[in-house]
């Protein structure tokens, strides 16, 4: 009955797409391209792009290699047609007639990819290549006719089930991993299936939603060939997915993005939300599966899915409460159960512990860069000023912020921040699209903390993150202490698109790039910390792996302020580097480097053969569990404590403290923040033998 009632649905397509014409007072996507190009030539950053027709040319081409990088929807002569379809084009005004071909061919595909599912369901054998290929950007191979495009789909759906099989269970050898895949196989192909039939029914429901939908990817287009953190948002989805549980106010706390690096991952965290009172879910981090338990048979594999559709699935589909798989860039995964909570109203979110060892030592974990005009809440560096009262009330010796994994968000939470820590005074360099420049300053004398201060940032640190840490720098103010930052110096504003007594969408462009009181800019090459700790993980992603990165200029402008004496960085990296020689978890993370790059990186081919299969990703998989298990230590030198104010506050048997005990674990287990402990303490040592 539910195959007969998508059959209509799709009848329902294929009849009105041909048919449907837009309305004298409707708002087209070439009306909403026009629209967007005269707010970027105004105001982008990069705006000077914007004046030619190549930057038409270049965003169709984008816009075409993000329909279907890996080849299973169109057919080569569609995308060759769709090529030439824009090239004849002079520029955005015939974006709408485009638009409505590559609409028709969907719909064309659509009835065969429904047929196609329905009888794979039915049926449980195909011709299965060797392999499934994975197509890097712009490089896909697109099929010459459907029966190799349902030869590829049919090798596609065999790679996802070998993969969730191999998710499930844990086998000695290729030999029990394919006798036991054999009998488990119909099962799991089966579960698969349904959950691509998921997809396809929400894929497409009218002509309207799918011109939308499509227009939506090529505003998103025009905005990528700009730069990697422009983006295109469109109301539309979220109005037409609603969910009883999002209706409650009830969710895991997170939403997504097609990132830059070409998949899905997690790009807000909003403050208080079950994924954020975690502490261990991060912007950047990839979501692979989701399972209701974990001792279940199967979850749903959910790392190929667009943004649109995890966060429909998540918010409609998934119970309130679950287990999520979390995958690092590193490659360090996680199972993590999360339940979906209301947004709170009055919490601090951040983490302040007192770390009592040689020497008493404030600790502050701060993931995000969030803001009071983001939220009803208050912004960060209110909520760290209120940390460091809390931690001066304990007497403490010396202050660690720790800034890892923290993608960043207000800028002005940036400035704000900063301004905690040093006197009034400018604070780095702002240039916008005509290339001028002005300086940003502290408006706020005086400084809420004066002590010895260490910043601990890693490659994910990115954007917020760096500029405190750059100005910090600059000042002598603060021990910068990890790994080169992420390399994002610029900065965006959100914008709702207006065209007559219409409001529809919201973009996020660059609107600036930023330099430090040294002129240079820490845009694609980092911050670069006073002492480096050893990261397992020697090629992470970075501004400079993202396509269309803005690289800085050189500028040259005079800037005075009171520069602090120069810190003894040469004494404490000496010491720094004698622990990390004698360190195991340190010597452990130098013997896999070697093995990282090859297994960690994205295959170009999955081995179809489910012995072959075993080989390939078991040799991936226990160099993961090598990563995951240097992780397991306990601190000798320091144990973390709550501040005494917040010992009061919180009740031994509830959430809060199960919670609060969960991260002072992992803060006592944190090689890293030991080191950094170790290295504040020296420098308090240095400091009172002078």
């Amino acid at each position: 009955m539910r195959f007969a009632y998508k059959r209509l649905i799709l009848y329902f397509i294929l009849i009105i797409l041909p048919a449907a014409q837009f309305s004298d007072s409707e708002i087209t996507p070439a009306d909403k391209a026009a629209h967007l190009v005269k707010i970027l030539e105004e105001q982008h950053y990069g705006k000077a792009k914007l004046l030619n027709r190549k930057y038409y040319i270049n965003s169709s081409e984008r816009f075409l290699s993000e329909l279907d990088p890996q080849g299973l929807i169109y057919l080569k002569e569609d995308i060759e047609k769709f090529s030439t379809m824009f090239r004849e084009h002079q520029n955005f005004s015939e974006l709408n007639s485009a638009l409505w071909e590559i609409a028709l061919r969907f719909a064309f595909h659509f009835r065969n990819r429904l047929a196609l599912f329905m009888e794979m369901l039915d049926q449980d054998s195909e011709n299965i290549s060797d392999e499934f290929k994975i197509y890097i950007k712009g490089k896909t191979e697109y099929q010459k006719d459907l029966s190799s495009l349902k030869k590829r789909w049919a090798s596609y759906i065999e790679s996802r089930t070998l993969q969730q099989f191999f998710e499930i269970g844990k086998y000695r050898s290729s030999d029990d991993f394919s006798k036991a895949f054999q009998k488990e196989r119909k099962k799991i192909r089966r579960s698969i299936l349904n959950f691509e039939i998921y997809r396809l029914r929400n894929s497409l429901t009218s002509s309207d939603e799918m011109i939308d939908s499509l227009g939506s990817q090529f505003l998103d287009s025009m905005l990528k060939e700009l730069d990697p953190h422009s983006s295109f948002y469109s109301d539309s989805f979220r109005k037409k997915f609603k969910s009883p549980d999002l209706d409650k106010g009830l969710s895991f706390g997170l939403e997504f993005e097609h990132s830059q690096f070409g998949d899905t991952r997690i790009s807000e965290i909003y403050p208080g939300g079950a994924a954020w009172n975690s502490g261990e879910i991060h912007k950047g981090d990839k979501i692979v599966e989701i399972r209701n338990s974990l001792n279940s048979d199967a979850g749903t594999n959910v790392a190929d899915i667009s943004a649109e559709e995890l966060y429909i699935f998540i918010n409609r589909e998934i119970p309130q409460k679950a287990f999520f798989k979390i995958r690092k860039l590193s490659g360090k995964t996680a199972w993590i159960e999360l339940q979906k909570t209301k947004k709170a109203k009055e919490e601090d979110f951040i983490l302040t512990q007192v770390l009592e060892g040689e020497k008493k030592i404030g600790y502050i974990y701060l993931p995000s860069f969030y803001t009071d005009s983001e939220t009803d809440l208050l912004g960060c560096s209110e909520d760290i000023a209120r940390a460091i009262l809390k931690l001066k009330r304990e007497s403490i010796e010396g202050l660690i912020l720790d800034v890892r994994d923290n993608y960043g968000g207000s800028l002005q939470e940036a400035m704000d921040l900063a301004g905690l820590f040093i006197d009034e005074g400018p604070l780095f360099l702002s240039e916008n699209g005509n290339r001028e420049l002005n300086i940003l300053k502290d408006p706020n004398r005086g400084r809420i903390y004066s002590g010895p201060l260490l910043i601990l940032q890693n490659s994910q640190s990115a954007s917020g993150p760096e500029f405190l840490s750059h100005v910090l720098k600059d000042y002598n103010r603060a021990l910068i202490v990890g790994s080169s930052s992420f390399g994002k110096a610029s900065s965006q504003k959100f914008l709702s698109m207006k065209e007559g007594k219409y409001k529809i969408d919201k973009i996020k462009f660059t609107t600036g790039l930023y330099y430090g009181l040294d002129n240079a800019s820490h845009q694609q090459k980092g911050v670069t910390p006073h002492i480096e700790l050893p990261q397992w993980n020697n090629f992470p992603l970075r501004e400079t792996d993202l396509e269309n990165s803005l690289s800085p200029n050189s500028i040259s402008k005079e800037i005075r302020y009171e520069i602090l004496p120069e810190l003894p960085v040469r004494s404490l990296k000496n010491k720094s580097s004698d622990r990390i020689e004698k360190s195991q978890f340190f010597q452990k993370i130098g013997a896999i480097q070697n093995k990282a790059k090859k297994w960690l990186s994205k295959p170009k081919e999955i081995p179809l053969d489910p012995q072959d299969f075993f080989e390939f990703y078991q040799e991936r998989e226990k160099l993961i569990n090598q990563i995951n298990e240097i992780s397991f230590f306990k601190s000798p030198v320091f144990s973390s404590q709550a501040t005494s104010f917040d010992k009061k506050s919180i009740h031994s048997g509830s959430i809060e403290n199960q919670i609060l005990k969960s991260k002072k674990d992992r803060l006592e287990s944190d090689p890293y923040v030991e080191e950094s402990y170790n290295i504040i303490n020296d420098f308090i040592n240095y400091n009172e033998g002078k």
